[in-house]
């Protein structure tokens, strides 16, 4: 941050959820936060996102007209699993979004800056965003996973 002071042009802050979703990740996830996540159990393009990292990016932002950005990337493959694995992904299936969440960011952020949201305050806002990502994931439909 301290970089993007003296850029000509600044920087942006993108946030890019875990894209490691597979069925036994989100049953973990929901067995341990389930239930503290309104409408959870029904999301399934993406997880819950972890956020200390971005509250870091937040809160060192404070002073920059920081443009904020949400990349989610989503792949399904058969057989995908392993970091290394990448021959299912030639026939699999990605899904990505981009979207451009700066306004919809400072409209919940204290005093309208996104440096001064609290872990709890962005916990909160993070998941009803990725709740309404999940509404809106049509992506998927028809997807049958073998």
């Amino acid at each position: 941050m301290a970089r993007a002071k003296r850029t000509p042009g600044g920087i942006a802050i993108v946030i890019l959820p875990d894209q490691r979703y597979t069925a036994e990740r989100r049953a973990q996830y929901l067995a341990k936060f389930g239930q503290h996540v309104p409408g959870f159990a029904t999301w399934q393009g993406v997880l819950l996102p972890r956020i200390l990292g971005t509250l870091e990016l937040f809160q060192a932002s404070a002073g920059l007209d920081v443009p904020v950005v949400w990349v989610n990337l989503t792949l399904r493959a058969k057989g995908a699993e392993g970091w290394f694995n990448f021959a299912p992904y030639i026939n699999g299936r990605a899904n990505v979004v981009v979207q451009e969440i700066t306004a919809e960011l400072r409209a919940a952020a204290p005093h309208r800056d996104i440096s001064q949201f609290t872990q709890a305050g962005l916990r909160d806002w993070l998941n009803t965003f990725y709740g309404e990502q999940n509404l809106l994931d049509v992506a998927w439909e028809g997807w049958v996973d073998d």
